[in-house]
C-alpha cells in the first residue's frame, strides 16, 4: 500500500475514534506520517469571505491568522475547487478545497519539505475525506458550525437552517445550488431536494410573513413535502399534502408558496406543480427561454386547492433552472428602486454557467441583490438553480 493511501487509512480509523471536536489535531498528527510537517484545517464562513483555522492549536503555539477568501492562495483553491502550490525557502505549501462532493467547508493547509505526484494526490484526497468527516460531524458537535458563522443568528434562522439540505450538491447528471440571504435572519423562505433511484425531487416554498411565524410556517411544509415525497406521491398529491397539513394546523389562516419539481434524470422529463409561486427561469444554450408556463394555482395553506395541474417539458443536456423567490426582484434600493425580473434575467443571461458550478450564478445574483438594497434585506432572497448535465 502507497504511504498517501495508508495516511488516510490512518485519518479515518484516528478520526472516528477520537473526539469529534479534535478534527485538526488528528489532522496535524496523522498527515506527519505523509511527511507532511504541518497540517491547517480552515473553514469558510457562511457568507463566503473568510477562511477561519479550526481549533487544534495550543496557546503557546497561537492559532493561525483568518485569511480572506477574496485575493488569496487559500482563497483560489477554494473557489476554484483545485490545489494551489507555493514554494518558499522555509517549505513547499499547498491548499486544496475541502468539499463533501460540491458543499464547500473550507480549504486544508500542508506542509512539505518536498513535493511530487503522489502527496499532490494525497493532499486533495484529504480535501475529500475531511470533507465528509465534517458532514458527519455536524450531528455530533456544533463547533465547526459556529465557527462558519460571523455573529449569531436568530431563533427563526436558527431552526429554518436545521431543515435545508445540503447547500450545494454535484452528482454525474445534475449540480444544484441553493442560497438564502440575509443568511442569520431568514425565516419563510426554504428550499428541498432529494434523488432517489434515478428521479430528482426539487422545491422552492415562500411562507407568509417574517420571523418566528414564516420559519414555523416553511418548517411544517418542508416536513409535509417530504413526508408526501418518501410515500412517492404524484406531484399534485404533494402539493395537497401539504395544503392540509396546513389548514390543521393554521385553520386556513396561513399560506405558503411553492414550486414542485421531478425531473427523470435519465430522459430529462421534468414535470412540475405551481402552487401561487414565482416561475423559474430556463437558460438553454446560453439564451433564457420563457419560464416554466401555466397559471400557478393557489397559495397552500387557504383550503382552496381543489386539483392542481401538472405540467411536463424535457430538459435537455446543460439546460439550468433557476427558482426564485420574490424577495429577489422585489428588493428595493433605499429610493424604493425595484431589482426587478428584467434585471434578474438580464444577470442570469450573462452568466455562463459551466458544467458542475452552479454556485457561481447563485453566489452572483444574491450579491448583487443585496448591493442594489444597500443595506439589510426586507425579506428573504432565495435562489435555487438546478443544472441538468444530461444522462449519465
Amino acid at each position: 500500500m502507497k504511504t498517501d493511501q495508508r495516511a488516510l487509512s490512518a485519518l479515518l480509523r484516528a478520526a472516528d475514534s477520537g473526539s469529534v471536536d479534535s478534527l485538526a489535531l488528528v489532522l496535524r498528527e496523522v498527515l506527519a506520517g505523509s511527511g507532511a510537517t504541518d497540517a491547517i484545517l480552515y473553514l469558510s464562513d457562511y457568507n463566503e469571505e473568510l477562511l477561519r483555522p479550526a481549533p487544534g492549536y495550543s496557546a503557546s503555539e497561537g492559532a493561525p491568522d483568518t485569511i480572506d477568501i477574496e485575493g488569496t492562495l487559500p482563497g483560489r483553491a477554494y473557489g476554484a475547487r483545485e490545489l494551489v502550490e507555493d514554494e518558499s525557502p522555509e517549505c513547499i505549501r499547498v491548499w486544496v478545497p475541502v468539499v463533501e462532493r460540491s458543499e464547500p467547508f473550507g480549504v486544508l493547509e500542508l506542509h512539505f519539505d518536498a513535493m511530487d505526484d503522489d502527496k499532490r494526490r494525497m493532499a486533495l484526497d484529504a480535501g475529500l475525506m475531511v470533507g465528509h468527516l465534517l458532514m458527519s460531524a455536524r450531528s455530533y458537535t456544533d463547533v465547526y458550525e459556529l465557527l462558519r458563522r460571523r455573529r449569531d443568528m436568530n431563533l427563526a434562522a436558527e431552526m429554518h437552517w436545521d431543515i435545508l439540505p445540503a447547500r450545494h450538491y454535484t452528482g454525474p447528471s445534475l449540480s444544484i445550488c441553493g442560497d438564502i440571504e440575509p443568511a442569520y435572519e431568514v425565516g419563510g423562505d426554504a428550499f428541498d431536494y432529494s434523488v432517489n433511484n434515478g428521479v430528482l425531487d426539487i422545491t422552492i416554498m415562500d411562507a407568509m410573513g417574517h420571523g418566528l411565524e414564516a420559519a414555523l410556517l416553511s418548517s411544517q411544509s418542508i416536513g409535509a413535502y417530504r413526508y408526501a415525497r418518501r410515500r412517492n406521491l404524484p406531484l399534485e398529491d404533494v402539493v395537497a399534502t401539504i395544503d392540509d397539513a396546513l389548514v390543521r394546523q393554521f385553520g386556513g389562516e396561513k399560506f405558503v408558496t411553492g414550486f414542485f419539481g421531478r425531473l427523470e434524470i435519465d430522459s430529462g422529463g421534468f414535470s412540475w406543480v405551481n402552487a401561487g409561486h414565482v416561475a423559474p427561469l430556463l437558460l438553454r444554450d446560453g439564451r433564457l427561454e420563457s419560464p416554466l408556463g401555466s397559471a400557478p394555482s393557489c397559495p397552500m395553506g387557504l383550503e382552496l386547492i381543489d386539483a392542481s395541474v401538472t405540467q411536463e417539458t424535457t430538459l435537455e443536456a446543460n439546460d439550468c433552472l433557476f427558482f426564485y423567490s420574490d424577495g429577489v426582484i422585489e428588493a428595493k434600493t433605499p429610493a424604493g428602486e425595484l431589482f426587478t425580473l428584467e434585471r434578474l434575467a438580464r444577470l442570469v443571461e450573462e452568466h455562463e454557467v459551466e458544467e458542475g458550478e452552479s454556485g457561481h450564478l447563485v453566489r452572483k445574483v444574491i450579491d448583487e441583490v443585496v448591493r442594489h438594497a444597500e443595506g439589510p434585506l426586507k425579506d428573504d432572497a432565495t435562489c435555487l438553480l438546478l443544472q441538468y448535465l444530461g444522462s449519465p
